[in-house]
């Protein structure tokens, strides 16, 4: 690729991604503002308590395989490794979520909220989408299309806020949040696969 339109693509994906961390930094806000109005302070520590489990979790559920779809020297390997990538990530985020799952009682009574080990199952299934996702995520990464993982996040942002202010609305409590994140984590991945 010439170093001008690569330099054109990065600036471009610069300027969409400082655009989609904006407008997702504001929409969070917005959100959390009224969510704080529906669910009670003490749900908000469960569902934190079922979150610290998933991100732990979440950080080594790939096993960093998408990198070598980002650093492919060309489409024909691309399309040669993300069958691998997928494999690989569908299978550890799959055996990570089913131990997640499994510990979920205890992990949730290690962190002194024994009543995020529903939230924490739920959040598990993050897991397995993420791992679905994976192989997509890491091609709009690797072509620079911050503009189209733009489109990707606010569909997400916009279900994940529609299922979590319904819950919270119904007196779900941190299972509104932990369903919201799910919701809006197989939006990400259908939007994704989408627009690759």
């Amino acid at each position: 690729m010439p170093a001008a339109s690569l330099r054109s693509k990065v600036g471009k994906g610069l300027i969409w991604s400082s655009l989609n961390t904006v407008v997702g930094r504001i929409g969070q806000m917005v959100v959390g503002i009224a969510l704080a109005r529906l669910i009670a302070p003490e749900q908000f520590g469960v569902f934190a308590a079922a979150l610290v489990v998933l991100n732990v979790v979440v950080s080594v559920s790939e096993l960093g395989v998408s990198v070598a779809i980002v650093q492919a020297k060309d489409a024909d390997e691309v399309d040669e490794i993300a069958p691998v990538v997928t494999t690989v990530s569908v299978a550890s985020g799959t055996v990570l979520a089913g131990l997640m799952a499994l510990a979920a009682p205890w992990l949730a009574s290690a962190l002194g909220a024994p009543e995020a080990a529903g939230p924490i199952r739920v959040l598990a299934l993050s897991l397995v989408i993420a791992g679905l996702s994976a192989a997509p995520a890491a091609c709009l990464q690797r072509e620079f299309r911050q503009d189209r993982k733009l489109v990707a996040d606010m569909a997400s942002f916009a279900v994940s806020t529609a299922v979590a202010l319904w819950m919270a609305t119904a007196g779900y409590g941190a299972w509104s949040l932990a369903w919201s994140r799910v919701a809006g984590n197989a939006v990400l991945a259908v939007a994704m696969f989408a627009l690759v």
